[in-house]
């Protein structure tokens, strides 16, 4: 972490001002933390890294001292500067590219669908969001039957379980069918499912691995595919379901057919589903 002579000159003083009884410059400590690259650390922790006058073993390096006089003097404060943290935390992580520009392509029966295109390449991005009736425990069961897919995923063919490593760890087979003279598309997914009993909330993420298993005979195999659910209870028997997925389905597909796959796979997915979690 580099800390420029700015930066330290700005922690120094409202440290000092703080334990004098002065308001700290907040602002300045805001953007000072920002110039230094600071969105990848967390308050409290102990830093080992060689003396540079700076950080040393053992001790606390400016910012964390500032933090600990901002916490002690400014109740209020402690909500807006834990939450600006939070908020470069959750936006490293974040699963759905934040450049992409969005477009609803349909939205009916509190189902919307939206794509996108990735600048660059030819991944394929496409987003929904759903109301649907039923519970997580519904949903969770509803996936973990794999075979079943063919009943309510859009246009698949076959879908197997390849291999269980937990009953929440799943890589297992799926092909889709595309019209003729297309070739049908597969792909392994590999499939982890954590729910949090605190928030009420399900999360999946299902990532392709095209090495997983041999290539098949005049199928295409998938090259890149990731998927993420997140469903939460939305309380009276309903559960709110997001869904993120970026694909690229390889070799060449008409135009004609992707837009037939973006705009109504989708939609019949989240509708198929609906009546799973009411069956």
């Amino acid at each position: 972490m580099a800390w420029n002579a700015r930066s330290k000159s700005v922690f120094r003083t409202n440290a000092i001002n703080l334990q004098s009884g002065k308001k700290a410059n907040d602002k300045k400590v805001v953007k000072s933390i920002h110039q230094s690259n600071f969105s990848s650390t967390l308050p409290y922790k102990r830093l080992n890294q060689p003396r540079n006058g700076i950080i040393t073993r053992g001790k606390r390096c400016p910012i964390y001292k500032q933090f600990d006089a901002i916490m002690t003097r400014h109740p209020f404060k402690q909500i807006i500067f834990v939450g600006w943290i939070l908020f470069f935390c959750l936006k490293g992580n974040s699963q759905e590219p934040s450049a992409l520009s969005w477009h609803v392509v349909k939205e009916k029966d509190a189902i919307k669908v939206y794509t996108a295109t990735a600048p660059t390449g030819s991944l394929k991005y496409i987003k929904v969001e759903a109301l649907l009736d039923g519970t997580i425990a519904k949903f969770s069961s509803v996936f973990k039957n794999i075979p079943n897919q063919t009943q309510w995923v859009y246009k698949t063919k076959q879908s197997y379980l390849i291999h269980a490593n937990t009953d929440n760890d799943l890589l297992y087979y799926n092909q889709t069918a595309l019209p003729w003279p297309m070739s049908n598309r597969d792909v392994a997914i590999h499939m982890k499912m954590r729910e949090d009993t605190l928030h009420h909330a399900l999360y999946i993420t299902s990532v392709g691995e095209p090495t997983a298993i041999p290539v098949k005979d005049n199928i295409v195999r998938v090259p890149h595919f990731q998927g993420n659910w997140m469903v939460r209870d939305a309380g009276a028997n309903k559960i709110q379901v997001r869904y993120f997925l970026n694909i690229d389905p390889g070799g060449a597909i008409p135009a004609w057919i992707t837009n037939l796959f973006i705009t109504k796979g989708p939609y019949e997915t989240f509708v198929n589903l609906a009546k799973q979690l009411k069956s």
